[in-house]
């Protein structure tokens, strides 16, 4: 039986149980995650429904915060309304915030691939008035529905994951495997950057995308703006600017330092992974197998940090993700922080299989905390 070309989004559930509750839905993630598949498919519910693509010019000329008149006529009276790619629209967020004081009953979805532009614009108007959510890639456990897969340990998982590793999570990437490569490569060259360089504060766009190809070769490692700042011959402020944009455009995150004292880790230093490894690899332009690559081990540590920053975003879990190093060089990968119920769990990422122990300064210092070893062979059991 032939699959279908559309995989089941696990946000679309969240976003439909907050329809028609009086609150804007916002949707953020990045350029080709699927949020204009997402929303269509939302709208498909219902028949008196209205898609509107603010990239066209027209849709941004004539959209205007004028009078709720003016705007009631321009919407008509559909009962559920998206503004696709809605930082396109000047003054958006005051024409949410009339459009649901005066129309509370008109459900709106606004979705955004920028959250710097978006988030600023809607933030102070739509105070009480919206639900926010964000739209990654394809997790694990979407794929795994999707193939219809079991065994969280079988050989299936593993081939399926080494090959997740090298080309990412992308909708499109995923199902068009033939075209992949070519896929991945025209959006690194066309529109990874787009939404970056269209904001007022980029000035040199050959140096994103050298800062870019930089972060890619240091994932897992920390970083130091300085070093980068150097290399490229550029302030210290301006790569922490560009940083920042990259972060707002769904292309990297940022790893915190765990320590006690959180006024010390404002001056330590960060790492940085990316959101999605296929984007990665095709920053640097190697789609080699991981058992050719030098790399392997880093990849697969981002891959599965990167995998558990996505579910616990999508599923709006406030456990909070650190690595932890220290100043003796002792190190571990990643920690989970479960603020609520005051515990941590420790996980080293290792590509093969091997015995690691939890650093014993680390127990001196904590106590006793759970951990574990995610190698190739165990990790699907930690992605569901």
């Amino acid at each position: 039986m032939k699959k279908p070309l559309y995989i089941k989004r696990k946000i679309k559930y969240q976003i439909s149980e907050t329809l028609f509750k009086g609150k804007v839905i916002i949707l953020y993630g990045a350029r080709q995650i699927g949020k204009t598949t997402l929303v269509k498919e939302i709208l498909r519910k219902y028949k008196n429904s209205n898609y509107i693509s603010c990239d066209e010019l027209q849709v941004q000329i004539d959209l205007k915060p004028l009078s709720h008149e003016y705007l009631k006529n321009y919407f008509g009276n559909y009962e559920l309304i998206v503004l696709d790619e809605a930082q396109k629209i000047k003054d958006i967020g005051v024409i949410l915030k009339i459009m649901n004081d005066f129309y509370p009953d008109t459900q709106i979805i606004a979705t955004g691939s920028s959250s710097f532009d978006l988030a600023n614009s809607v933030g102070e108007p739509l105070v009480g008035r919206s639900r926010e959510f964000y739209m990654s890639a394809l997790t694990f456990e979407e794929i795994k529905d999707y193939e219809n897969l079991h065994d969280e340990n079988s050989l299936e998982i593993n081939k399926k994951i080494k090959d997740l590793i090298i080309y990412g999570n992308y909708p499109e990437v995923y199902i068009d495997k033939d075209n992949r490569k070519d896929i991945l490569k025209g959006f690194v060259n066309s529109n990874l950057y787009k939404d970056v360089l269209e904001y007022r504060g980029i000035k040199k766009p050959l140096i994103l995308v050298d800062l870019l190809k930089l972060l890619a070769y240091q994932i897992g490692n920390e970083v130091s703006y300085t070093e980068i700042a150097g290399v490229l011959k550029i302030d210290k402020v301006t790569v922490e600017n560009y940083i920042t944009l990259l972060e707002q455009a769904f292309i990297i995150f940022r790893l915190r330092p765990y320590s006690v004292n959180q006024r010390n880790d404002i001056k330590r230093l960060r790492k940085i992974y990316f959101w999605d490894t296929g984007i990665r690899n095709a920053i640097i332009g190697d789609f080699s197998s991981l058992e050719k690559r030098e790399d392997r081990g880093l990849l697969f540590e981002n891959y599965f940090i990167s995998e558990l920053k996505k579910r616990y975003t999508v599923d709006k879990n406030d456990n909070e993700l650190y690595f932890w190093r220290s100043k003796r060089g002792n190190e571990i990968d990643l920690l989970e922080i479960d603020n609520e119920n005051k515990s941590i769990i420790a996980y080293e990422c290792k590509y093969k299989k091997e015995n690691v122990n939890l650093p014993k300064e680390w127990s001196d210092n904590f106590g006793q905390t759970e951990f574990h070893i995610v190698n190739l062979d165990n990790v699907g059991r930690f992605l569901l």
